[in-house]
């Protein structure tokens, strides 16, 4: 259970919680059931780029053309 104020303790129940999902989806009883997942984890994708934004710290991601892919609001002040 999330407790919405450690973030230590947080991150590290959201990486069980994926380390599990990976497992979980090698096979669907019921193929419609991806589409649950699917939009659980566009979810959790919106919130990990509020936490990302929220650092103080830079991040940048960049392809294997080193193009950037995505940056936060601490890189974007960089410049």
């Amino acid at each position: 259970m999330p407790t919405f104020t450690n973030p230590i303790t947080d991150a590290r129940e959201a990486y069980e919680a994926l380390h599990g999902l990976a497992h979980a989806t090698r096979t669907f009883e019921n193929p419609a059931d991806t589409y649950a997942v699917i939009g659980d984890l566009l979810g959790g994708l919106r919130s990990l780029r509020q936490v990302l934004d929220q650092l103080a710290t830079a991040v940048a991601r960049f392809d294997e053309r080193t193009r950037l892919c995505y940056y936060n609001a601490a890189f974007q002040r960089l410049f």
